[in-house]
């Protein structure tokens, strides 16, 4: 049994074309080509580094290389946890835990980490799961309790998702023995 998020799109290699998967309750393995458009590849590609420009510009200085890491490992999330399982795979020296999970955006006050997530990167890979850590607030009153246990149920979901994206996480967050025990169960 699959743990872990299948990806939103899936590269073919037999058709060497990109495919979207069906929607969790939809049944059946019916793929859906997406074709970008010379045009609207362009679009994707001035957007992506627009933004990348905006935060090495505008915001305190060299945040660009930042934005872009962040960005890249958002492209690459549907692919982790097979990259992850081709470590397992490779020689001694290679461990899955050298492929990180997850990605943190780090600063204080108005520097744009909010912006970046809900606004600029969900719409340039079409990113959904963008949670502000207010929305656990009527859940639980236990923040990190309620982030917790949205992360286990994304986890445990079988079907296509994008990235799950959290702002303002509490910094006790991954200290917590409910989180560690989340951890380890998946």
């Amino acid at each position: 049994m699959d743990y872990f998020p299948k990806p939103a799109l899936i590269w073919n290699n037999e058709f060497e074309k990109l495919f979207t998967a069906p929607k969790v309750g939809e049944g059946g393995q019916v793929l859906k080509q997406v074709s970008l458009s010379d045009e609207k590849l362009k679009e994707k590609l001035q957007l992506f580094c627009d933004i990348v420009n905006e935060y090495d510009t505008y915001k305190l200085s060299g945040e660009g290389w930042q934005t872009l890491g962040f960005l890249l490992y958002l492209y690459e999330a549907p692919f982790i946890w097979r990259v992850r399982d081709l470590y397992d795979l490779a020689d001694k020296s290679k461990h899955r835990e050298d492929v990180p999970i997850a990605v943190a955006l780090i600063g204080q006050g108005k520097t744009g980490k909010s912006t970046l997530g809900r606004r600029l990167a969900a719409k340039l890979t079409g990113a959904l799961n963008f949670m502000g850590s207010g929305e656990f607030e009527e859940r639980n009153k236990y923040v990190n309790k309620a982030i917790s246990d949205v992360i286990n149920e994304y986890l445990q979901t079988s079907g296509p998702v994008s990235p799950l994206m959290i702002d303002d996480v509490r910094p006790d967050l991954t200290t917590r023995q409910y989180f560690e025990d989340m951890i380890k169960r998946n």
